[in-house]
């Protein structure tokens, strides 16, 4: 499929036409908005993100599913002691 978005590699056919294969989106594993590390406790299937009910996608406290629990402790310490 054409997009903008994706990575363009060209490729020589036997008839010797160079053409335009773009590759797929891969399925990252999700990671944490500040410090980049790999979110604990979110399974994802090789199918992606569809697949997977909605338990799975998300932890069940403040900012689960995009900030991890380290991140969040250091969060909560800065707001209380502010």
């Amino acid at each position: 499929m054409k997009s903008g978005s994706r990575r363009k590699r060209y490729v020589r056919t036997p008839g010797g036409i160079t053409r335009v294969r773009y590759s797929e989106f891969k399925d990252g594993t999700p990671r944490c908005g500040i410090c980049g590390s790999y979110l604990s406790g979110i399974t994802l299937s090789s199918k992606g993100v569809i697949r997977t009910s909605k338990s799975e996608k998300s932890v069940e406290r403040p900012y689960g599913g995009s900030i991890c629990h380290r991140c969040l402790e250091t969060l909560i310490k800065l707001s209380v002691r502010a």
